[in-house]
């Protein structure tokens, strides 16, 4: 099911038959793959080669009556994607096509179902060039924001603010660069009077009175919220013990390589009493002013990446840093004043950062909702013209009935036996 992502229809990633963990089923070219486990996720595929799939799929072979892509994109529809939502239930919801087969719908003649599939093809390639192109803007604000960072933490982004040209940091080979006056490299051994590891408790997704933060709720200089583990009803916690304005969490040990080192300051008080998972280590800032912001920021830039890159650890395919590595890592610390300045070009930066990514966001959600939109008038006879000379799908359907009857009768006639008079 992971070979193809939710709402899509293009193959994602293919593994060897051998590797399959559960029941499979072949399919052919031209057969239409429908997954049938949350069919909310709308993962249908037409297939262009076999090959065999798991059980969570459906496999329909186009016939006679139905053009194997024009079935793709009538199963791809958000009516048929609501309607099969509705036939399902449960945690894991399934559906069968016995269920499935009393959808309704309008049936073209075959000729008109081949003029609508090429037409949505048109549209749909024209929306995925729109979606190239706004991969293209997500990509070069990402280069943008770490070439901002890196501006940031060198001193480069308030240049003109010191009004010195000869203060300007000079990169370095190595771990460190120079520093514009004022600044100094200090230990986060030295920006921090405290440390400890999280809970080892095992943890619910039933609401508790103790959420407990993991590394999923530790984001890039930020800390998520959503989809919460709570500690047991016997977990205890002082008020000490709580996450504070000034934490800074730091994923210390996982199977991806990319995560080890991702940390996030607590800025502000969370919205209830929480601790944190034995998968994180928590350093507690001291309270100079706008010094936990200033961390937030520098935590998510190259100093600390390579850091952790040259002083992480491998243990039976885990990947880790050390609680007494991470105190040694050195983070440049600009004077006061200069901190204040420096993150108001950073917050003005971001937020044009994040008013392109949101208007990303909205021309993507756009392409989704033009896609069903084109779909509802391809399935409503509104998409392409009808041709009168077009053999009527009525007829079609008779005809295959006719077919149908007379196979019957025939295969009938063949299996009566007929009794003789004796000579």
């Amino acid at each position: 099911m992971d070979s193809i992502a939710p709402g899509g229809m293009s193959l994602l990633s293919v593994g060897r038959f051998g590797d399959m963990k559960s029941a499979g089923g072949l399919f052919e070219p031209g057969d239409v793959l429908y997954g049938r486990m949350r069919p909310y996720l709308n993962k249908v595929h037409r297939a262009r080669q076999r090959g065999a799939c798991s059980a969570e799929f459906i496999v329909m072979p186009p016939g006679e009556l139905l053009h194997g892509d024009f079935l793709a994109y009538l199963l791809h529809q958000r009516s048929f994607v609501n309607f099969a939502s509705n036939q399902s239930s449960g945690d894991r919801p399934r559906v069968d096509f016995g269920s499935l087969s009393f959808f309704a719908f309008g049936l073209p003649p075959k000729s008109e179902q081949q003029r609508i599939v090429s037409r949505i093809e048109e549209l749909f390639s024209e929306i995925d060039e729109g979606e190239r192109a706004l991969e293209r803007v997500q990509k070069l604000v990402e280069r943008y924001r770490q070439s901002v960072l890196k501006a940031a933490v060198t001193g480069e982004l308030t240049r003109e603010w010191r009004d010195t040209e000869s203060s300007r940091p000079v990169d370095r080979d190595g771990d460190e660069c120079s520093l514009p006056p004022g600044w100094s490299w200090r230990s986060l051994d030295e920006l921090s009077w405290s440390t400890s590891y999280g809970t080892s408790a095992k943890c619910s997704s039933t609401k508790g009175a103790t959420p407990v933060l993991r590394i999923p709720n530790v984001r890039e200089g930020r800390i998520a919220l959503r989809d919460l583990k709570w500690a047991p009803a016997d977990f205890a916690m002082t008020t000490d013990d709580a996450l504070a304005p000034g934490d800074l969490l730091v994923v210390r040990t996982n199977g991806s390589e990319s995560l080890i080192g991702v940390g996030a300051v607590v800025l502000s008080a969370l919205p209830t009493p929480s601790y944190f998972a034995s998968y994180l280590i928590r350093f507690r800032l001291h309270p100079e002013p706008l010094l936990a912001e200033w961390i937030n920021l520098v935590w998510q830039s190259d100093v600390v990446r390579r850091f952790v890159h040259k002083h992480k650890a491998t243990s039976a395919g885990q990947y880790n840093v050390s609680q007494s590595k991470l105190r040694s890592i050195r983070l440049p610390i600009p004077p006061e004043s200069e901190r204040a300045a420096l993150l108001d070009a950073w917050r003005l930066a971001a937020s044009r950062m994040e008013s392109t990514l949101k208007e990303c966001g909205a021309g993507m959600a756009g392409s989704t909702a033009l896609r069903q939109s084109i779909l509802k008038a391809a399935f409503s006879g509104q998409l392409v013209p009808q041709d009168p000379a077009d053999e009527p799908a009525s007829a079609l359907l008779a005809r295959l009935a006719k077919q149908a009857g007379e196979a019957q009768n025939a295969t009938q006639r063949k299996g009566r036996r007929v009794r003789t008079a004796a000579p």
